[in-house]
């Protein structure tokens, strides 16, 4: 889930950048996913790599948000991209969900 969002988030993050910084966002990128995917596994515990992964969910949703306020002038685009957020928002809330249903049936 990481490494999958970590390319949005790069993405995102490094958006209308010059080269220099989209190199050292990507370098810093690897470098915070790394620590803290090698801390998941030596110490066996979720809550880092739950909080990393949430935080990166939240600045993806927000500066999506100030991209499309920049970007997309016509107000018919803009409700329509609003609810493809907000219907990917909804797929990754109930996929949390059910993956967390079936964890807990699999214990």
């Amino acid at each position: 889930m990481l490494l999958a969002t970590a390319f949005v988030f790069c993405r995102i993050a490094t958006f209308d950048q010059p080269p220099a910084v989209r190199r050292n966002i990507g370098f810093g990128l690897i470098a915070l996913l790394l620590s803290v995917s090698v801390y998941h596994c030596m110490k066996d515990e979720e809550l880092v790599h739950a909080l990393t992964f949430a935080a990166m969910l939240v600045y993806i949703g927000y500066k999506t948000g100030l991209v499309v306020k920049a970007r997309i002038k016509k107000r018919e685009d803009k409700r329509r991209v609003y609810a493809l957020m907000r219907f990917g928002a909804g797929k990754l809330h109930r996929s949390e969900a059910f993956l967390e249903r079936a964890s807990r049936v699999q214990e």
